[in-house]
């Protein structure tokens, strides 16, 4: 399903407050590292949930991301009277035309809607509300850290011209996201995109697929993909299927389909197209590659360096390696 913005209903700019309740958080004071450590996970949250709601189609590559976050984009833009709440507002839409227009303002009510959702819910890994996932749940849980810090709860209220959806964080809720991230995960009709690497092909089909946020993801293929396999390695893909999370074991992907997203050179005319999973002889590597053998020691010779004696080499080279034995053997005797 691939993204569809809605029509804006936004009266004035896009706005979440934060209100911020402890023993370190009273009228309009905040420290600084406390403030900055969620500014800036709530800005990655944002961008991880409008991530999901446009990566469900193949549109729009190349420059989507950068478009999106440039919509996502949060600004600090001051206190309110009486007690720490802090006024946060999305960045201004562009003069011109965009590629997801809402974005933001639909991504910021997603992320505050589910997170109320989660609470309200007994939600798992495997059921999350629209635009989340477990990389979204595990930066909101990192983002109440605060928690430990003199501040009590957080509530998060969005408001366009009225009152929207809110969430109040606090430290049952970070024990519920906690035991909900220590649950294995099993989520069917995902979808991932990144560069595929470690290709192996003993006993079972798999790959290590990493995801621009650095995440790594051991996929799972099999037969059906091995002629794909080959002309996917290395490059930028697609994949749909099933995740399996465990706590303390590397993240389980069971590929269902593979599309290759990144352009592949067309193959030269005449070059045989190889199974990639069989080793190949070194009589047909040098075929395939048009190397023969050397038929003359001179041409080996032609090819060392000229200010270079091979003799001289050759006699430090020896030279080193009897002291290095003696060293082990005195080194070995009683």
């Amino acid at each position: 399903m691939s993204y569809r913005p809605t029509k804006s209903k936004t009266i004035g700019p896009q706005r979440l407050t934060l209100t911020m309740v402890g023993p370190k958080a009273d009228k309009a004071r905040l420290s600084v590292a406390s403030l900055a450590h969620i500014l800036k996970l709530m800005q990655k949250a944002l961008k991880g949930v409008a991530r999901i709601l446009i990566d469900q189609g193949a549109q729009h590559e190349g420059r989507k991301h950068a478009d999106m976050d440039a919509l996502c984009e949060l600004f600090f833009v001051g206190w309110r009277p009486g007690s720490a709440i802090a006024e946060i507002e999305l960045a201004a839409p562009p003069q011109q035309k965009s590629l997801f227009p809402n974005i933001g303002q639909e991504s910021l009510a997603k992320l505050v809607e589910g997170l109320s959702q989660i609470q309200q819910t007994e939600a798992t890994v495997s059921t999350l509300p629209p635009g989340f996932d477990r990389e979204v749940l595990k930066t909101c849980y990192a983002l109440m850290d605060v928690l430990e810090r003199g501040i009590d709860s957080i509530m998060f209220q969005v408001e366009n011209g009225e009152r929207g959806p809110s969430c109040l964080l606090d430290r049952r809720f970070r024990y519920r996201i906690q035991n909900m991230l220590d649950q294995p995960a099993e989520v069917a009709d995902t979808i991932k995109i990144g560069r595929l690497e470690e290709l192996n092909g003993h006993g079972k089909l798999t790959g290590k697929l990493w995801e621009p946020n650095g995440d790594s993801w051991l996929c799972h293929f099999d037969e059906r993909h091995s002629e794909q396999l080959s002309k996917a390695w290395m490059r930028r893909v697609r994949v749909v299927g099933k995740t399996m999370i465990q706590k303390h074991k590397t993240p389980v992907f069971e590929v269902d389909s593979l599309e290759i997203l990144e352009h592949v050179l067309d193959r030269p005319s005449g070059q045989a197209i190889t199974t990639f999973w069989r080793s190949q002889s070194l009589e047909e590597l040098a075929a395939q590659q048009g190397v023969a053998p050397v038929s003359d020691l001179n041409e080996i010779a032609a090819l060392w360096p000229g200010e270079e004696d091979p003799e001289k080499f050759l006699r430090e080279l020896f030279h080193e390696r009897e002291a290095r034995r003696a060293f082990m053997e005195v080194g070995n005797s009683p």
